[in-house]
């Protein structure tokens, strides 16, 4: 006889908010801080419902990094997104970091996939059942050697990724930010409403109203379950505390803090803050209201970049003189835990649950690094005994450099290579040496030219072509600056070397010198529109000589250079890949132009340096996906996958400036080389 028992169910049981999951030890709801090895240091993500602090770094820009990650996730995910800035107003479109998908849209789900082609899911499915079967409980177990990025960026229980990839050299297109419609209160906002008599120009109060009101509308716990499926709203305050927020009183933030996690344990809703702990701080001493801050939020981090341990950039160049810069070359700053999310727990899951961070009393000691592509938080490894820059003579039995022209930094001059071709050395000069030491204070800079690793002195013997011009430069001891290869990685490269700037002199230059350039400059096209060829070399051709690149004008700038440059690749690749790297090329110039005119400096006789791969094997690559390759496939910065790449070379004659402002004639160049890009088929 069978039995009558049946097990009550809600009838609606509600469906859990997209990208996404739960902690398995405490059954909190997680959201992505769009960081992964930031999520496993957490736990396995930000508990929906807790306040993340982040200390910010003194003199550097990273903890706005992490912001802008956990902007992107957002838009990545379809969460509502509000972001409130007391410094300053924002404009997110262009600012953010993108992922491949972008490009395309939102991201498109397997669902949404096999609707839009069944056949085509029916048959990739067929083929795989065909080719392997296992047990059904092992199919979505994560593969051997998995890295926490890897992990971070899967979602068993979602449709919507739980952690987009995000490429730092990709922005969100406008469109999608505008679809998002974020809350963005900025400056003139929170002055203006509270300077009103409600508020008596209490900025925390007004805001705390703001994050009220947007939490009840959708956002609450506390509501009845609502018919259609649960969203997250994402909360970035920055700088918080700083000296633009104004309150009634010393103690306002610790009521705003306080009001805020209230609020915010009863909804759907996770916040992140940006703290100027610098400025809370006397003789070097933290003020006692920064522990009463961090006792007021969930989590509590801290980046310690290596450039803000120095109270003047003059130290830090000393540092760097003196060769103490092994640690900083591998990575930017520590990442110190100064308390973890212990929601609906009695203790922290992360002992369980990480793999950066083993719990209280870690012998982990973290560590941060911001590269080309992407930011990430890794185990601290001491550098090499002595450095990079200790040895100034190699061992008899090392392995001598090798001499190759054109090789990593342009299309001209001679420098040598290092025998696993990761690295270049070029003959040193004292002006491109300051220059590449004082990138160290200009941290958002130091991703758009090589990779500087001190300096090296070679006896004079190294394994180089004797002929007439090196014997005449060869001395008993030569001194290189080394530098990263930035051909490394590529099997045919196209390289195109452009000088920009209407200037090709220093004004300390001697006056006939001058005078000899100026003359030079009328002839070519860097006088009128600041843009010049300096040199072209393509896989299987001749390298264009300067004499012809000279002489272009303005009006055979592009079908006699800029075209054929493109038009090289092999016959098997499409157009859409040609028109897919130049597009890159444009974004990246576009960005590279935004930190320039931030930064003060006069980029004399610099180049850009232009790479891509003409290979039929990477554009078999770049179809993998779509036609939107990965943020890992674009440029990997370990490996050999690199497709394109973008940097400003050649410092000979480049210098720092202080309160003199950008440079207005490469900024010109700059434009005027976006336009002729623009300009292409």
């Amino acid at each position: 006889m069978s039995s009558s028992f049946r097990k009550r169910v809600p009838a609606g049981q509600a469906k859990q908010p997209p990208a996404t999951r739960l902690n398995p030890h405490s059954a909190q709801l997680l959201v992505s801080t769009g960081v992964p090895s930031l999520d496993d240091v957490l736990g396995g993500g930000l508990p929906v419902g807790g306040v993340l602090l982040i200390e910010q770094d003194r003199q550097t820009g990273y903890s706005n990094t992490l912001l802008s990650y956990f902007a992107s996730q957002a838009i990545a995910a379809k969460h509502k997104l509000c972001i409130v800035n007391a410094d300053q107003d924002m404009d997110l479109a262009g600012h953010l970091p993108g992922w491949a998908g972008a490009m395309r849209g939102p991201p498109t789900t397997s669902k949404t996939r096999a609707d839009e082609n069944p056949d085509q899911t029916a048959g990739a499915h067929s083929e795989t059942s065909d080719a392997m079967k296992i047990a059904w409980r092992y199919q979505n177990l994560p593969k051997l050697g998995d890295s926490s990025d890897e992990k971070g960026a899967s979602d068993s229980g979602s449709e919507s990724k739980f952690c987009e990839l995000f490429d730092l050299s990709l922005r969100i297109p406008k469109e999608l930010v505008d679809r998002a419609q974020p809350v963005i209160i900025g400056s003139s906002d929170i002055l203006d409403n509270a300077a009103t008599e409600r508020y008596g120009g209490d900025m925390y109060r007004y805001v705390l109203d703001r994050i009220s009101a947007l939490v009840q509308d959708g956002f609450s716990s506390l509501a009845p379950a609502p018919t259609t499926e649960r969203n997250i709203l994402r909360i970035e305050l920055r700088s918080l505390g700083s000296g633009f927020w104004q309150g009634s009183s010393s103690t306002s933030i610790l009521k705003f803090l306080h009001e805020l996690r209230g609020i915010l344990r009863y909804s759907y809703a996770a916040c992140v803050i940006s703290f100027p702990v610098h400025q809370y701080e006397e003789a070097g001493v933290r003020l006692p209201i920064v522990r009463r801050i961090e006792h007021l939020c969930d989590a509590v981090i801290e980046l310690e970049s290596f450039e803000g341990t120095y109270a003047s950039p003059a130290d830090i160049i000393a540092r760097q003189i003196k060769g103490g810069s092994g640690a900083s070359q591998d990575y930017h700053g520590f990442l110190h835990i100064h308390k973890l999310p212990r929601l609906n727990s009695m203790t922290e899951s992360v002992g369980r649950l990480s793999l950066l961070h083993t719990g209280g009393g870690s012998s982990n000691n973290l560590a941060f690094r911001l590269r080309r592509k992407k930011f990430s938080i890794e185990t601290y490894h001491l550098p090499i005994e002595g450095g990079v820059t200790e040895r100034r003579v190699p061992a008899k039995d090392e392995p001598k450099p090798q001499a190759r022209k054109g090789t990593g930094a342009g299309c001209h001059g001679k420098i040598l290579r290092a025998d696993n071709d990761k690295m270049v050395f070029k003959p040193l000069n004292e002006r491109e040496h300051r220059f590449y030491e004082g990138a160290i204070d200009h941290p958002l800079l130091k991703p758009f030219i090589p990779e500087y690793y001190g300096t090296l002195q070679l006896n004079g013997d190294t394994a180089e072509e004797d002929t007439p011009d090196n014997q005449a430069q060869k001395s008993s001891a030569d001194s290189y600056i080394c530098l990263e290869n930035l051909l490394y990685g590529f099997e045919n490269p196209c390289i195109m070397d452009v000088k920009l700037g209407v200037r090709l002199y220093d004004i300390d230059a001697p006056p006939e010198k001058i005078a000899k350039m100026k003359a030079k400059a009328k002839e070519r096209t860097v006088s009128q529109i600041g843009v010049m060829i300096g040199g072209i070399s393509l896989p299987g051709r001749p390298a264009y000589e300067h004499k012809v690149l000279y002489k272009l004008t303005t009006d055979t700038i592009v079908p006699d250079a800029l075209v054929p440059y493109f038009s090289v690749a092999e016959e098997s690749v499409s157009t859409d890949y040609r028109r897919f790297v130049i597009d890159q090329f444009i974004a990246e110039i576009k960005e590279y132009r935004e930190i320039v005119k931030k930064s003060e400096t006069r980029m004399v006789g610099s180049s850009l340096l232009l790479v891509y791969d003409a290979s039929a094997k990477k554009y078999a690559t770049f179809l993998a996906g779509d036609k939107s390759p990965s943020a890992s496939s674009i440029v990997s910065e370990d490996s050999d996958g690199a497709l394109f790449d973008m940097r400003a070379i050649d410092f000979a004659h480049s210098h720092w400036v202080r309160g003199r402002g950008a440079d207005e004639e490469y900024l010109f160049g700059l434009d005027n080389l976006i336009q002729l890009l623009s300009c292409l088929p």
